[in-house]
């Protein structure tokens, strides 16, 4: 009897041990907001989480990880609790943060979200993604910047020179004269 009871007791433990243990880790997803950063600007990288699950969740973390040509750089966005309902999403923000001065090009990365589900345990997820880098240019009426700026100096140097001239051809010209100090000063020009 001791022997089939024992039988039956490692039996049961090998069978619950078999069994996937059950998990109430969050589920949820990240999308980096983010598409494309300037380089060598300040910028601000933008996560939203989104809780899947049919529980609350408390994220406790959000952090992008940016591989800039081989060298993994990782970037706080939020670091504290923030509670998200079931199928709600939420933006988080990171402070203006220094982009370096690489390549113009898409790179990989992937934001790493550390929430607590409903069973109590920190779990972080990370979700792959990429980002563009670009330089930073403008333009007005699809004019580029290239073009738009020098054009600008020269139409401000021309109107300058133009109304000088124009100024210079007036009765009231010009604005300061040059006076001698004393009326019987003599002229040194001879």
């Amino acid at each position: 009897m001791a022997r089939a009871l024992y039988v039956l007791i490692i039996g049961l433990l090998v069978a619950l041990a078999a069994l996937p243990a059950a998990s109430a880790e969050w589920s949820g997803n990240a999308d980096i907001e983010t598409a494309s950063v300037n380089i060598n600007f300040s910028e601000r990288l933008i996560v939203e989480v989104t809780n899947e699950g049919a529980a609350p969740i408390d994220v406790l973390s959000v952090t992008v990880t940016i591989n800039w040509d081989g060298m993994p750089t990782l970037y706080e966005v939020f670091e504290g609790t923030a509670t998200l309902a079931p199928e709600e999403s939420r933006q988080f923000v990171s402070p203006p943060t220094r982009i370096p001065n690489v390549d113009v090009r898409d790179y990989t990365c992937f934001a790493g979200v550390t929430a607590r589900g409903p069973d109590g345990v920190a779990v972080e997820h990370r979700f792959p993604s990429s980002i563009a880098a670009q330089d930073f240019t403008f333009s007005v009426a699809g004019i580029p910047e290239e073009l738009l700026v020098p054009a600008i100096y020269t139409a401000l140097i021309m109107g300058v020179t133009a109304s000088l001239f124009r100024w210079k051809r007036s009765p009231r010209w010009p604005f300061v004269e040059a006076m001698p100090r004393w009326t019987d000063q003599v002229s040194r020009r001879t």
